[in-house]
């Protein structure tokens, strides 16, 4: 029988006439109502239930976690911030007259994307720097490393910057650091339930090593030898006398005190080379004597020899020494000596008049 009002009547009849007397049927429909869909949401966010009911005088009773929720109300809304990661059951009971519904569905909260911060770093130019994090929350994630403003992806600055992408972590590598790669770097991680960022600085220790140069008052003559053998001198022979056309042996420790590097422990004064001479009068130039090679770099590069001539009648002949040390990470530092062959003895001025011509390869066997 549908739901609604039904008349009902009854006719009485006898010998002596009929009686009709009515009357209505109602019939209420059944309390009934739909199942609120379950949710999923990130922590924080506000999740919304609800049912649709019919029946006679229905009422609604909500239960989040077992515990009464809310009033009489078709619908819901849930904060989740201080509920916990994980799965909440929800009930509603709608109650009416013609009986009660009981249904159920399922509140799930996911965490919200967290990360853990880069350790700054100091390092040496030429050497690695990296830098990572590890996400939480509920993945899966994806990073975006920037040196300040700008974007990084594999293969940037030259090739130097490396990228490495796990399910919760990350790490961007710089090898071959430069002083122009100090700053400030930010990773933005983005997973199911939003963006994390964190970020690090990155300082250079660009100082390089430190050539110490002996120091001497007034000008030291350095011995000649015999013929084309050279003289072994522990002294800084910063004046070649007399200019008779033989060499003199020049050695780093003649002139180099001691070299350090704060990157590198193991750079000493037995790291100094010869990187170049130069020579600010031309080799056998006319009136200097005809003679070759006049300036020989060692094979080792310790030492080199230095013939004692210049032009008569010119305004003297300098050497200038280039000395260089190189640390671990490839970042050199150098420095240089002048070394003088006087037009006289007694002459105190000798006039640079720049490089004429320059050795940088050594002579070797």
């Amino acid at each position: 029988m549908s739901v609604g009002s039904h008349p009902v009547s009854v006719t009485v009849s006898g010998a002596c006439g009929s009686v009709t007397k009515n009357a209505t049927l109602t019939v209420q429909e059944n309390t009934s109502a739909t199942a609120p869909a379950d949710q999923t949401v990130c922590q924080g966010v506000t999740a919304s239930f609800s049912t649709t009911a019919s029946g006679t005088n229905i009422h609604y009773a909500w239960t989040l976690d077992g515990s009464s929720y809310n009033g009489d109300s078709s619908s819901i809304s849930v904060p989740t911030g201080s509920l916990s990661v994980g799965n909440h059951p929800v009930t509603v009971t709608v109650s009416g007259t013609c009986g009660t519904v009981t249904n159920r569905a399922t509140l799930t909260v996911q965490a919200n994307t967290a990360t853990t911060k880069p350790n700054d770093q100091s390092t040496c130019q030429g050497a690695t720097a990296s830098f990572s994090t590890t996400a939480s929350g509920t993945g899966p994630f994806s990073f975006v490393w920037k040196q300040g403003a700008t974007v990084l992806n594999n293969g940037d600055l030259g090739g130097r910057v490396t990228i490495t992408n796990g399910s919760t972590t990350s790490t961007l590598t710089i090898s071959n650091v430069q002083p122009g790669d100090a700053g400030t770097y930010t990773v933005a991680t983005t997973g199911s339930c939003g963006t994390a960022s964190q970020s690090a600085s990155l300082s250079v220790n660009s100082t390089g090593p430190v050539i110490v140069l002996k120091t001497f008052h007034g000008q030291h003559h350095g011995e000649d030898g015999e013929g084309d053998e050279d003289e072994d001198n522990d002294g800084p022979p910063n004046v070649l006398w007399p200019p008779n056309h033989k060499y003199h042996k020049i050695k780093v420790k003649n002139f180099v005190a001691s070299a350090s590097d704060s990157c590198d422990s193991n750079v000493n004064v037995n790291s100094v080379v010869i990187d170049k001479v130069t020579s600010d009068e031309a080799e056998n130039a006319p009136g200097s004597g005809n003679t070759l090679n006049d300036i020989v770099i060692a094979c080792d590069r310790k030492s080199v020899k230095l013939r004692a001539e210049r032009i008569a009648g010119g305004n003297g002949r300098v050497y200038t020494i280039t000395f260089k040390v190189t640390n671990q990470f490839g970042v050199s530092s150098t420095a240089t000596v002048k070394v003088y062959v006087p037009r006289n003895e007694d002459s105190q001025t000798v006039i640079d008049d720049g490089p004429h011509y320059t050795v940088t390869t050594p002579t070797c066997p």
